[in-house]
């Protein structure tokens, strides 16, 4: 060894000593600051040991909860899509098709009093029962179009919705048809919730 020079001590050793020294100023258990590397006076990075590098608790079932949260709303927003189905069918149903059905579809509305139809207009309350309970949404939807059937003396008493509810100046375009599908799907959809 070198005369004149003191062994180094280690930096645990330092902080040990210096803790024996002066213990008021060193905290320790679980008040004990970590400094991450500032060493500033402000110890404005600093936290509790015994929060260090360690999960808060319940941490991982907060992140559960928030989870299970987004998917109810996911859930809850698909439901209220297939809920709204009915509402936004019934107010193409109340001004197109209560004309004739009438507003309850027991095919008792004013046009079909003042207009002589033969047959009259359909119970469509009833379309459910009439098929073993089951509701013919896709032959609903076809009627209501009018455009997949070939048209007989029958059908041309109800208009052809599918060409009368096309978008003024772009009829039979993509955008209209996927419109004019929505609106009647919709509108089989309300007369779906009306079955007794």
């Amino acid at each position: 060894m070198v005369s004149g020079l003191a062994p180094r001590a280690s930096t645990g050793s330092r902080r040990a000593a210096d803790r024996l020294a002066n213990p008021a100023a060193a905290p320790s258990g679980r008040h004990a600051r970590i400094v991450d590397g500032s060493g500033g006076p402000e110890m404005s990075h600093c936290r509790l040991a015994s929060q260090a590098r360690r999960p808060r608790p319940g941490s991982a079932w907060l992140f559960l909860a928030h989870a299970a949260f987004c998917a109810a709303l996911m859930l809850a927003a698909t439901a209220r899509t297939a809920i709204g189905a009915p509402a936004a069918g019934e107010a193409d149903y109340q001004q197109y098709c209560a004309g004739c059905h009438g507003k309850d579809a027991r095919g008792n509305g004013p046009d079909a009093k003042v207009i002589p139809l033969s047959p009259p207009p359909s119970d469509l309350t009833g379309l459910a029962r009439a098929h073993g309970g089951k509701f013919p949404f896709d032959q609903v939807v076809d009627v209501i179009d009018g455009r997949k059937a070939v048209p007989s003396h029958e059908r041309i008493q109800m208009p052809f919705w599918g060409v009368t509810l096309q978008k003024p100046g772009q009829e039979f375009s993509p955008a209209s048809d996927a419109d004019v599908k929505r609106r009647i799907e919709a509108i089989s959809r309300y007369l779906e919730s009306l079955q007794r």
